[in-house]
């Protein structure tokens, strides 16, 4: 039997559809059960909606029913047979979930040459811009407690807010801590120097652990030198703010902008596909200030004002509505 129509002959089993003689080649295969059934081979990389499946409908099955007040007759192999079923996909789903639970997060590294701009799409949603000659060494996912990259260089971040668990950026011994805002970091010879766009920032240091706050606009200076921060009261100017987010995709400022052009700037950012099920939606005029916004929040601006609604799902944008009324 092949791998595919043993997944098959179960599915029919759990959901009630197998026929006399399908159950009949289920009970059979499980009391002659061995290390070389398909069942005991099945790959550990089985994919992930195979497994969902089957715990779904392990879940129905076992979900208490209504009591039917009928004495019915079943044979006790029957009841053994269910039994040790149940009992092996269990163990099968047990073992994947704990793999998938235990494995440690892979640390991935991101390396720009002299000119170059690259973005890197974090798993909480948040956006890199890393620049120049610098790397990033980051998770493929993040744990429950923090959020923690390390950058060599320049990057300009923008970062999903989540209140419960603060992003960390380790840049050399300076620390740059954030809840949910963008700043531009950058290391040279002598410093490290944070300049904040939208939100604040904490900069701590191994040898100052309660640190300084950098507010939008401001700037923070780390010594490499004498080992201490400091804040630069004076506004970013305008022309330095220009200079840290050019060749990026960070500006997301839109007046009287067609949502056409809105649309293949979200794609082109995020990195997904925009469906609209009323084309007519593309040519609403829209402004808004979309700029230092998640995927998650620009998309709930945008259905506020257009009146319409949205899904995410795998990379794919969905938006549904007749748009203004």
């Amino acid at each position: 039997m092949s791998e595919q129509s043993f997944n098959d002959l179960i599915q029919r089993y759990l959901d009630g559809r197998a026929s006399e003689k399908e159950k009949a080649k289920i009970e059979r295969w499980l009391e002659h059960r061995s290390s070389n059934d398909l069942f005991d081979q099945l790959p550990d990389k089985k994919k992930q909606h195979i497994k969902v499946r089957m715990l779904a409908n392990i879940e129905q099955v076992m979900a208490p029913k209504k009591s039917i007040h009928r004495r019915l007759f079943i044979p006790a192999w029957y009841k053994t047979a269910a039994a040790v079923l149940l009992l092996g996909m269990l163990t099968y789903i047990g073992w994947q979930y704990m793999d998938v639970i235990q494995a440690p997060p892979i640390e991935l590294v991101q390396e720009n040459i002299e000119g170059e701009i690259n973005k890197v799409l974090l798993a909480d949603g948040s956006i890199v811009w890393l620049k120049g000659n610098s790397s990033l060494l980051y998770p493929n996912r993040f744990t429950e407690k923090e959020r923690l990259v390390n950058l060599e260089g320049e990057a300009l971040f923008e970062v999903a807010k989540n209140a419960e668990k603060p992003f960390k950026i380790k840049c050399g011994d300076m620390t740059t801590t954030v809840l949910g805002t963008s700043f531009n970091i950058k290391t040279t010879k002598e410093n490290i120097e944070v300049a904040v766009l939208t939100g604040k920032v904490t900069l701590t240091s191994s040898h100052d652990s309660e640190g300084i706050v950098i507010l939008p606009s401001e700037t923070g200076l780390y010594s490499k030198e004498s080992k201490t921060l400091a804040k630069i009261e004076e506004a970013i100017k305008e022309e330095i703010i220009a200079a840290v987010v050019a060749g990026t995709e960070y500006d997301m400022h839109f007046e009287d902008t067609r949502m056409e052009e809105v649309i293949r700037r979200i794609e082109g950012k995020f990195e997904v596909n925009v469906t609209l099920d009323n084309p007519g939606i593309k040519d609403y005029i829209i402004t808004a200030n979309l700029t230092d916004q998640s995927l998650e929040n620009t998309l709930a601006i945008i259905a506020k004002v257009l009146d319409v609604k949205y899904r995410i799902k795998k990379g794919r944008v969905i938006i549904r509505g007749k748009g203004y009324r």
